[in-house]
């Protein structure tokens, strides 16, 4: 019971934040580069020198948006076997499985299921995470040391 879903679970989050911190750090430079004139390529620094709060926000909930979008269809298959696994009869159910039955009942719809509350659910925190960030990152780089 405890573990059910751990591997899938783990198959899902690894993607989503591999795709979310590509977006948030190309969209970061990208928006820096057209708002402040630093330059987009080369440089180690990825610091968002003069964007204001809401452009990082907006970097934030972008980035969430479009990773949760792409890795949906996973978290609908993770979440299908977990809620599965109380199922005695269904218990030994593979997450390919789960995803052949979802595809044949409910077709390629069924595989965007929740992500509307997914995204509500993960965007904020994405763009609160990062505003906090940003600012101790950016006030830690003024002190002398």
């Amino acid at each position: 019971g405890l573990m059910r879903g751990y591997w899938v679970n783990t198959a899902l989050w690894m993607p989503w934040n591999m795709i979310y911190l590509s977006c948030y750090e190309a969209s970061k430079r990208h928006l820096s580069h057209i708002f402040t004139g630093h330059s987009e390529e080369g440089g180690e620094d990825t610091s968002p020198k003069g964007l204001p709060p809401y452009m990082v926000a907006g970097c934030a909930v972008t980035s969430a948006t479009i990773a949760s979008i792409i890795t949906n269809p996973m978290d609908v298959v993770k979440t299908r076997l977990q809620v599965l696994s109380g199922n005695q009869e269904l218990r030994n159910l593979r997450a390919l499985d789960v995803l052949r039955s979802l595809l044949r009942n409910e077709g390629l719809k069924g595989l965007g299921n929740g992500l509307m509350p997914r995204i509500v659910n993960l965007a904020p925190g994405c763009a609160i995470s990062w505003l906090v960030y940003e600012s101790v990152k950016a006030r830690l780089d003024e002190l002398p040391y």
